[in-house]
């Protein structure tokens, strides 16, 4: 028949289907139209559709997403074209549907430009994208005419570091026979004075960006991180680097970049020195004897033994000769601690303890891993702890002396993470009654209702905290985290024996315990499947 456009226009979001073809008028209306009753009686006059069935008009309201036929087929139909803009809740982009004529005028470019006028879009709009939805007149297609500009984030300050910087435990040198040097570990990096020591990559402010309706959208700065000057160094006026006053060599202690020069004592720590302290590293040629103590903010060498003695470092502790405790005293390293022996020793170290021959009835403890690997390589009596690994070629006796491993245990992190928890729930809790409060007081807005000035100073109030409390957040979460990988080694430390274990040998790998009944060769002992099994060497 003549006057028939059988195509559809639609927009599910916000429309209604209409359909004029050879057999009648039908209408659809989409479920989450906000149309009325008036606006299709309106719209079907404005098209000079004759002989609505009102009743059908109403059903096709009713029952959303079901196609009526609300009139006989009719002669002429016409309806200018159409365009409907819509914009994220973002405001990041701006959407449009264009609806093509039915014997009609089409929708023009200006039509469109004043369209979007209308809803104040007036930033990234893609001209082509916009002549493009024009042309096709579909109105099952929502095309994007216009992006938002992103804020980009100010990066934040980095140090770069001139001299090497130890990110992984001290491992002693193989050399060519097979042996390993537990004594020649490369501990030191020497420096100038006057020589740089670190430069610093300034933070930036980031780029602001916008929405399609030219909203400002603030970056977030870069956040600054100073080169922290430690002892023998000298910033300069700007900030920007760092240099040694003095020769020595460098070490990164509690954030700080120091420049330690080493105190050398050309015999025993006995009477005839008395107790030292100092604050680099200490270099004994000879022994500490019982009853003396040795302590340095950097690394204790000794040549011989340590004969009942003490030492307190702040990095490494190396005893050629081996440690002897004498029911006396200990050893504490924030470092690793490498020697030939222990025995009768206590022996406490922040990172790893390696030693080359035995640990004889020692108390060890050691926050990363126990090796006991040289020639003989053995491990009796006493309780080692480990944060990570014990691995020794052979542990206990064959007389079933009692020897008490345990590794994956951190009580001290784990009560750190349980706080930083708590203090993380508390805050969601405070955060959720500041979000009700604002939007009780924003719906108020929104509806267009005048605050009175207690409940406008009650807004800017919650708003300020609001910041504060997911500034707040930010900073607890990252602490979370940083814990949470640091707890994520509790219960998977391992216990390694490459040659024997005897009876009598007590491992504990987190909360679960294993007893050594009989002798095994060649062994991995790690948690597996809720317990702690036994499983060959790999």
């Amino acid at each position: 028949m003549p006057g028939y456009n059988e195509k559809k226009y639609k927009n599910t979001n916000l429309f209604r289907i209409l359909e004029f073809t050879p057999e009648g008028v039908y209408l659809t209306v989409s479920p989450s139209s906000t149309l009325k009753f008036s606006d299709l009686e309106h719209e079907l006059n404005t098209l000079s559709v004759t002989d609505v069935d009102w009743n059908a008009v109403n059903q096709a309201l009713q029952e959303r997403s079901t196609r009526w036929l609300i009139a006989p087929p009719q002669e002429v139909a016409k309806k200018d074209g159409e365009v409907i803009v819509g914009i994220s809740q973002d405001e990041m982009e701006a959407y449009l549907t264009v609806f093509p004529p039915i014997n009609g005028n089409p929708v023009t470019r200006e039509a469109v430009l004043k369209a979007l006028e209308k809803e104040g879009v007036v930033f990234g709009i893609d001209y082509a994208k916009l002549d493009e939805a024009i042309q096709e007149a579909n109105p099952y297609v929502r095309v994007v005419v216009a992006r938002g500009k992103p804020a980009v984030d100010g990066k934040d300050a980095e140090i770069n570091y001139c001299f090497p910087v130890e990110n992984t435990p001290l491992k002693p040198v193989e050399l060519e026979n097979g042996r390993v040097d537990y004594y020649n570990l490369n501990l030191v990096h020497n420096i100038k004075e006057g020589q740089v020591l670190a430069t610093k990559t300034p933070a930036t402010q980031g780029e602001a960006g916008y929405t399609v309706r030219g909203n400002k959208l603030l970056p977030r700065a870069g956040r600054d991180l100073p080169i922290r000057a430690g002892k023998n160094t000298q910033l300069t006026a700007d900030g920007m680097s760092l240099k040694a006053t003095t020769n020595g060599h460098v070490v990164i202690q509690d954030g700080r970049i120091n420049v330690y020069t080493t105190y050398i004592i050309p015999g025993d720590v006995d009477f005839s020195t008395g107790n030292i302290e100092y604050v680099g590293s200490v270099r004994i040629i000879g022994s500490i004897k019982s009853g003396f103590t040795v302590k340095a903010d950097g690394d204790v060498e000794v040549g011989e033994t340590v004969e009942g003695g003490s030492i307190i470092a702040g990095r490494n502790v190396i005893a050629k000769e081996g440690i002897r405790g004498l029911e006396k005293g200990s050893v504490v390293a924030k470092g690793s601690v490498f020697a030939k022996f222990l025995e009768n020793a206590k022996v406490q170290a922040g990172e790893n303890v390696v030693v080359g021959e035995s640990v004889m009835h020692s108390n060890v403890s050691a926050g990363g891993k126990i090796i006991v690997d040289g020639r003989k390589g053995f491990l009796v009596g006493g309780i080692c702890r480990a944060g990570e690994e014990i691995e020794a070629k052979t542990i206990g006796s064959n007389m079933a002396t009692v020897t008490e491993l345990e590794v994956g245990v951190d009580p001290e992190q784990r009560v750190a993470y349980n706080k930083i928890v708590a203090a993380r729930k508390e805050i969601e809790k405070n955060l959720d009654k500041v979000e009700k409060a604002l939007h009780l007081l924003k719906v108020l807005v929104e509806e267009g209702k005048t605050l009175p000035p207690e409940k406008e100073a009650l807004l800017s109030k919650l708003e300020h905290t609001r910041r504060e409390l997911k500034s707040k957040m930010e900073e607890v979460m990252q602490a979370e985290e940083n814990l949470f990988r640091s707890l994520s080694m509790l219960g998977k430390g391992k216990v390694k024996v490459n040659n024997h274990v005897h009876p009598g040998v007590i491992i504990r790998i987190g909360n679960l315990t294993y007893y050594v009944r009989d002798e095994m060769k060649c062994v991995v002992f790690a948690i597996q499947e809720g317990e702690v099994r036994a499983m060959p060497c790999s």
